[in-house]
């Protein structure tokens, strides 16, 4: 949760300065921020400006650190949440449940769909 609210607000302290750099509305420089955190890049927005240049190259470099973060936190938090349950206690968090196979599928693909179910790391990617 820690690192999920760090994106977030990273994320929003770029679009911020997005719109006060290059005068973009919050809506166009929140797609920017989101495509360039995440290193896609469409190229259908482009900062003309150097100190927006600057910031393109911050968020790019951001982004590659925090989203691998929030994979990582994401996937530690799950085995955690394995590993207690094979122990025999209750789940930390009962909600979560059904939902984590949809949100392992979007955010991890197959492998990370077949992790939230309890396979082993050789049998996720066979499958």
């Amino acid at each position: 949760l820690r690192v999920a609210s760090l994106t977030a607000g990273i994320v929003g302290a770029f679009a911020s300065a997005f719109v006060v750099v290059e005068g973009w509305p919050v809506v166009d420089a929140l797609y920017f921020t989101a495509t360039t955190f995440a290193t896609i890049g469409f190229g259908d927005l482009k900062p003309v400006r150097p100190a927006g240049r600057l910031l393109t190259s911050m968020c790019g470099v951001a982004g590659v650190g925090l989203l691998g973060g929030l994979v990582s936190a994401t996937l530690a938090a799950w085995r955690e949440e394995f590993e207690e349950e094979e122990a025999g206690e209750r789940s930390a968090a009962p909600w979560l449940r059904p939902w984590q196979g949809l949100l392992a599928l979007f955010s991890l693909g197959v492998v990370g769909f077949k992790l939230s179910e309890g396979a082993s790391w050789s049998r996720a990617a066979y499958l």
